[in-house]
């Protein structure tokens, strides 16, 4: 049904992505991406990405965490990225979607909490232990109080 509401440009797209790559028969890199083009920001759809590693790219830096946000603040996105180090805990919270904005009708799907709920509530605090204040996000999503 949403096909024919994008087709008339009635509702924007909403896409589930997933790749996976291997290695010599081992896997060495999951994404997963849920993202709607809401048209809230002109850099890029809302959305929520998984990454996880089997070994950090180079160009990530030294990352000495399994569970990291390598996500700007003010990014209509959350970019959630773990190794094969993460706990259980970690890996549930980075991987539990909500596939509400795949189906949904109308406005909202414009911030991250919308696609990664769980993650988005562990970027906040790790950002407030970074000294963005209480909330974590500062003037950033300003409309994060429907972020349960």
């Amino acid at each position: 049904m949403l096909t024919w509401l994008y087709r008339l440009k009635l509702e924007p797209i909403a896409r589930f992505h997933a790749d996976v790559e291997a290695d010599g028969g081992t896997v060495s890199f999951i994404s997963v991406m849920l993202s709607r083009d809401t048209r809230v920001f002109a850099t890029s759809p809302s959305a929520g990405i998984t990454e996880e590693y089997l070994n950090v790219p180079k160009h990530m830096g030294g990352v000495s965490t399994p569970y990291w946000f390598p996500t700007p603040v003010g990014k209509p996105y959350l970019r959630v990225a773990l190794t094969a180090q993460a706990s259980v805990e970690q890996r549930e919270h980075a991987y539990t979607y909500s596939l509400e904005c795949l189906t949904k009708i109308g406005g909202g799907c414009d911030l991250p909490c919308d696609y990664l709920p769980v993650a988005w509530h562990d970027w906040q605090a790790e950002l407030e232990k970074h000294g963005f204040g209480v909330g974590g996000f500062g003037v950033y999503y300003p409309d994060h109080s429907r972020c349960r």
